[in-house]
């Protein structure tokens, strides 16, 4: 029988590749709820992962060539088995599709890479029509230009589909990671996202929570003719356990378990990310990829009781009604649905409620995403703060104009609140704007705001604020918000170590899992101490856990590392360091604090080894070229800084600290005049840098 190669490669990666089996069988619930699989099958969820068969692979495997940047992918198909060759840097890899990952408005594939994990493909398949653009191979970094970098290579743990992808596409899946041996052994109980991902088991049918619970007949939301908005009539019962459910995936967090259950409350599983750039746009719209969640719970929708089952079926997930009829069940349409309130032609694309209340965002080349905001556009706000102002994106020239002839003010509809809210102080504080230091712990109190932006606010005080006023956390440490409680105790890493007992001890016992291991990681040794020992014991264990879940990236294993450097452990911190650099070693972080503690214990020439490996693996090394100055400056090698700061200021031409540090090796080597010139030359927003303008005057007055 002869072998031929295509049939040689199936075998040996069936054989070498883990098999992800079930957890449990999948629980046949067809049987009983005909109808609501059959939504189900017409849903995103059915079709989040399957095989790779002709039934379910959108793309064209025709023997297509495709190439991008010293990437070259082949994709054909073989027996009914569809492959994609690689070659980079001159090597060549075959590899067998094991599963599709989502089908529309774009279908990745993956692939076993090792005998433990998969990995995605770089290209997609654009699956919209041709007369939209689809219907080809792209690579998923097109879109992003100059601002990809080397992480997102497709053999980087940020490709991994075990630890980046998996527990959002399968239903009940574990990872089962071994931070020693750098191993999964992944399983699930479903392959896409099924009936589990939202339910419990069948025998525990009776604690199932699908949607919002009530205790009275004809509950529900209701208006009358003369209202605008309606209203929840009847006694409600608890969705935030449904809305937990859908936020365990539609939000961007770090997991603390490994494993979500269905019905359990988000903070019991997940340590989600604050309103705050880079993530989000001073102003809280969408930037990054961010997945609903932290834009829902500004809105006053989210405030108001409303869930996500009251707008999307929860089988199917579509629209319960298209267009501006799903606003038009609460909102009144002879108050909203005029051209006296949108101010564009009734029935245009402009007149849509989401054209201006959910604007958009283009994510994985092809991939429009509504904001959940669900708020109203100020241009006067968007253009002191730099967000993006939806009417310019439209209107372009004549809005500006039209801006200016109004003196900055949009009049589109009654004003909200003070001039000066709170909402506005917090944007500014988002925006970067010199603002009151202690800003942060009064937007905290501002009942304007609601609980994530009370939160996101408390997160942007300063470290140094911090230290010198732990005091100002008290109220926030024992606030009934848990998102509040979870900033503050974020922020007490900051507070003096002799205080961390008191403040942060009884923490460790809070309500929520997310606030006990931030506490624990707050404490740092202090946890030691703490009474009852039961109490830092159990906390600490949850800590661990949640580390675990993310050490397979380079985020992971930093803070393995820090959590030993708290503990007094500066062996293994290096250890934890080392292993990211095998595993994740375009990853910036990880030099920039091994160097520190290389340099904390003395080992200056591992400092200069460190920074320098860093230096050449990574293009975008603006960080490390100043902390190699920075070293090169206590050596009092001035010259060696100049050379590496002027290198850090091409990358990065408005960093402060960069143009700084460099004036202040210039005026170290005598060069006053050099120093005076660069000045000038400088952009205008460096040039009014407090520091820069006082060693200005500094230079001026030796030139004299």
């Amino acid at each position: 029988m002869v072998v031929t190669l295509f049939q040689f490669i199936w075998v040996f990666t069936l054989i070498n590749v883990f098999l992800m089996l079930p957890l449990a069988a999948d629980t046949d619930c067809a049987g009983c709820h005909a109808e609501q699989v059959a939504l189900w099958q017409m849903s995103d969820h059915a079709r989040s992962m399957q095989v790779a068969d002709q039934a379910h692979v959108g793309a064209s495997f025709d023997g297509e060539v495709v190439s991008y940047e010293g990437l070259t992918a082949r994709f054909f198909e073989q027996d009914e088995t569809y492959f994609v060759e690689l070659t980079e840097q001159g090597d060549t890899g075959i590899y067998a599709i094991r599963y599709t990952f989502g089908y529309y408005p774009l279908q990745q594939y993956l692939i076993a890479k090792g005998e433990d994990r998969l990995q995605v493909v770089p290209f997609a398949w654009d699956s919209r029509d041709q007369d939209q653009g689809g219907q080809h191979w792209f690579h998923m970094e097109e879109a992003r230009g100059e601002a990809r970098f080397a992480r997102f290579n497709w053999q980087q743990p940020l490709q991994n589909w075990n630890g980046m992808c998996a527990d959002c596409h399968s239903s009940g899946l574990v990872r089962h990671y071994d931070v020693e041996r750098d191993r999964f052994a992944t399983q699930f109980s479903e392959l896409n996202v099924g009936c589990l991902s939202c339910h419990t088991l069948p025998e525990q049918h009776e604690t199932a929570i699908t949607t919002r619970a009530t205790s009275s007949p004809g509950a529900g939301w209701q208006r009358s003719p003369a209202e605008k908005v309606a209203h929840w009539v009847g006694q409600a019962g608890n969705h935030r356990p449904a809305m937990d459910t859908c936020f365990s995936c539609h939000s961007l967090r770090a997991p603390l378990t490994d494993r979500f259950v269905p019905g359990e409350l988000f903070l019991d599983h997940f340590m989600p990310e604050w309103i705050q750039p880079p993530f989000y746009q001073s102003d809280g719209q969408i930037a990054e990829e961010v997945y609903v969640y932290g834009s829902f719970q500004q809105s006053k929708m989210y405030a108001a009781g409303v869930s996500c089952l009251d707008c999307h079926d929860a089988h199917s997930n579509q629209l319960k009604v298209s267009g501006n009829g799903l606003c038009l069940q609460c909102h009144n349409p002879q108050v909203y649905d005029l051209e006296a309130h949108h101010r564009h032609e009734q029935g245009s694309p402009a007149a849509q409620c989401v054209t201006c209340h959910m604007p958009g965002k283009t994510y994985m080349g092809v991939d429009f995403r509504r904001d959940h905001r669900f708020a109203k556009p100020d241009s006067a706000v968007h253009q002191l703060i730099g967000s993006t102002d939806l009417c310019q994106d439209c209107h372009e020239d004549r809005w500006q104009q039209w801006m200016k002839s109004h003196k900055g003010s949009t009049a589109l509809d009654e004003t909200d609140g003070p001039l000066i809210s709170g909402r506005l102080m917090l944007n500014a504080l988002r925006s970067g704007h010199q603002v009151d230091p202690l800003l942060g712990f009064k937007l905290a109190q501002d009942a304007e705001l609601n609980a994530i932006e009370q939160a996101s606010a408390l997160g942007m005080v300063s470290s140094q604020v911090i230290a010198r006023r732990p005091d100002l956390l008290a109220a926030a440490l024992t606030s009934s918000s848990d998102l509040l409680r979870l900033a503050a105790v974020q922020q007490a890493a900051y507070i003096p170590a002799p205080l961390k007992l008191t403040m942060l001890a009884p923490l460790l016992d809070d309500a929520r899992r997310a606030i006990r291991v931030a506490a624990a990681r707050a404490m740092g040794s202090a946890i030691k101490k703490a009474k009852p020992p039961g109490s830092a014991v159990h906390a600490l264990k949850e800590l661990d856990l949640s580390l675990a879940q993310s050490a397979w990236r380079g985020e992971g294993r930093l803070m393995l590392s820090a959590q030993a450097l708290q503990l007094g452990d500066t062996s293994q911190a290096i250890k934890q360091l080392l292993k990211a650099l095998d595993i994740d070693p375009f990853f910036i972080g990880i030099y920039l604090n091994l160097a520190d503690i290389y340099r904390l214990t003395g080992d200056e020439e591992k400092v200069l080894e460190t920074l320098d490996s860093g230096i050449k693996n990574i293009n975008d090394a603006g960080p490390l070229l100043y902390s190699k100055a920075l070293m090169l400056i206590r050596q009092e090698d001035y010259l060696g800084a100049v050379k590496q700061l002027q290198m850090a200021s091409k990358l990065d031409p408005l960093n402060p600290d960069y143009a700084f540090v460099r004036l202040l090796a210039l005026q170290k080597l005598g060069r006053t005049s050099q120093a005076l010139a660069l000045i000038e030359s400088m952009p205008a927003s460096l040039q009014v840098d407090a520091r820069i303008k006082a060693l200005a005057r500094s230079l001026l007055a030796q030139q004299q």
